[in-house]
């Protein structure tokens, strides 16, 4: 299954079993990399999909623009294999305080999957920040950097053409 094609995608009818009430954490679909806590998913008013307070870690999920549905919103991928998670808002409410916003990832349901998980397992994600896709974060940077040495290789040339011609 994956979920990276773009456009708008309706609320899965998927069993709820999804959406337990187990010890587990979601995965990423794809590459099984460890996405959100159990223990961080609440019900949003008005939303079909399941909504999150925060991923496992901030390395395992990346965030782009998307504007596929005529508005600016910004879509949640996999950071290890790109895989359209789903999106993230400014507008979850937080359970200590009423006034508090949090924010609130909507989670496409085909996109991840439960998977049960030991106490001990949960506890050594929670504590360590190296899951699966901490590998990856130099992904980004890499292609960023390409691109810049790219650019300025571009340059150099235009540049030392130009003189060559005078």
């Amino acid at each position: 299954v994956s979920t990276q094609s773009t456009g708008v995608r309706m609320a899965s009818t998927s069993s709820p079993d999804r959406l337990n009430d187990e010890n587990g954490i979601y995965r990423c679909v794809n590459c099984k990399t460890a996405l959100y806590f159990l223990a961080d998913k609440f019900e949003a008013p008005g939303c079909n999909l399941p909504c999150f307070r925060k991923p496992v870690s901030s390395k395992s999920i990346s965030r782009q623009p998307d504007y596929d549905t005529g508005m600016y919103q910004i879509k949640v991928l996999c950071q290890k294999c790109s895989n359209h998670i789903g999106y993230v808002f400014n507008d979850g409410v937080s359970d200590q305080e009423e006034e508090d916003k949090i924010e609130r990832f909507c989670v496409l349901n085909k996109s991840v999957d439960f998977v049960h998980e030991t106490p001990e397992t949960l506890e050594a994600l929670k504590k360590s920040s190296k899951i699966s896709a901490s590998s990856f974060p130099w992904k980004t940077t890499t292609l960023v950097a390409i691109g810049i040495i790219a650019i300025a290789t571009a340059f150099l040339i235009r540049n030392r053409n130009a003189r060559l011609k005078r």
